[in-house]
């Protein structure tokens, strides 16, 4: 008995014939149109370079040079290479300038700063992140190292470091992940988080346990109460922290904290939004109710049936939040003096 052939996955020369071309023609296509970037990419480095050896002082032809190759700013006037302000202006478009700058700026804190800043905000590009960051991170580390070099005691160039790194990341938090071998330091990761929350995630070393760095966080960021060991969000300083950033983090408390009404009280008054986050029981709490309301009348809409017919409260919420009115109970709004009282025009 004969098989019958498959006319799908049979050997056919005259196909991988032309498959072989087609591929082979793709293949060429693409090798050629990288050699004609390459070839476009160098002839455009050639006439930046060209233009600032015609035009070497010219600030405008020196900074669109090196926006094409920072080759170029080897080329420019030593009075540009010196000139801070301006030297600090082209730094975002390329890490390698801090080696074709005058040396007098490149132990510049303010330079240096400037480098860092742009490498943080870079590092959301991703092309960027995989084509230069690794690179531009080895050139501010070799003029980190050049910016202590003049300290010959072993203790003042690493506090030296260590006090740049500060300021560095005080301004710039996430530029953390920047310096590793910094992050077991409480001062830098503190000042860190302090400025952006986010640098908690370059914390390498692991400051979970450690109450200080905790405090700085949930200060910065209160929702990460939700995250920290279970002994912090029995902790009343960590967690109004926490509470006075955003309300929400009541809802992470630990239950103890959460049913004390002394602790629940401090808490409205620091963050009135706390109130969502309460038990039904301090909910009805008349004395937390109108310290709630007179922060936040919109939190008016969700007390209880009975609290909302309370005068006091509702002219507390209304003076801050005349809108809620809507939500008042119909036998205070056909009261024709109190709503004479709440002076609502």
């Amino acid at each position: 008995m004969h098989s019958k052939k498959n006319t799908v996955f049979s050997y056919n020369p005259l196909l991988l014939f032309l498959f072989l071309v087609f591929s082979l023609g793709l293949l060429s296509t693409t090798t050629v149109s990288a050699k004609s970037k390459n070839i476009a990419f160098e002839k455009a480095r050639a006439e930046a370079i060209q233009s600032v050896i015609e035009d070497p002082k010219n600030k405008r032809v020196v900074y669109d040079a090196v926006w094409v190759s920072s080759d170029a700013f080897q080329y420019a006037d030593e009075s540009l290479k010196k000139d801070k302000e301006y030297v600090i202006s082209i730094m975002h478009q390329d890490g390698k300038l801090l080696t074709l700058i005058d040396k007098s700026l490149q132990k510049d804190v303010d330079v240096l700063l400037a480098v860092v800043k742009e490498l943080t905000l870079a590092t959301y590009d991703t092309s960027y992140r995989d084509r230069y960051l690794e690179r531009d991170i080895a050139f501010v580390r070799y003029a980190l190292k050049n910016y202590v070099s003049d300290e010959r005691d072993d203790d003042k160039r690493e506090e030296k470091f260590k006090q740049f790194v500060i300021k560095t990341v005080s301004q710039y938090g996430t530029s953390l992940k920047f310096f590793g071998d910094m992050s077991d330091d409480e001062d830098v990761v503190i000042a860190a988080i302090s400025n952006d929350a986010n640098a908690y995630r370059y914390d390498e070393y692991g400051y979970e346990a450690n109450r200080k760095v905790m405090l700085a966080l949930l200060v910065k960021d209160g929702l990460y109460l939700e995250d920290v060991e279970e002994s912090f969000k029995n902790d009343k300083e960590l967690v109004m922290a926490a509470v006075t950033q955003v309300g929400y983090a009541f809802k992470f408390a630990n239950e103890k904290l959460r049913a004390d009404r002394d602790f629940v009280l401090g808490a409205v008054r620091a963050n009135a939004e706390a109130y969502y986050h309460l038990s039904d029981s301090l909910k009805n709490d008349r004395e937390i109710a109108l310290i709630a309301v007179s922060a936040n009348g919109n939190i008016l809409r969700a007390l209880s049936a009975k609290l909302v017919k309370d005068k006091e409260i509702v002219a507390a919420a209304v003076k801050v939040y005349p809108y809620v009115f809507k939500y008042v109970d119909q036998s205070l709004k056909d009261d024709v003096a109190f709503v004479k009282s709440l002076d609502l025009e």
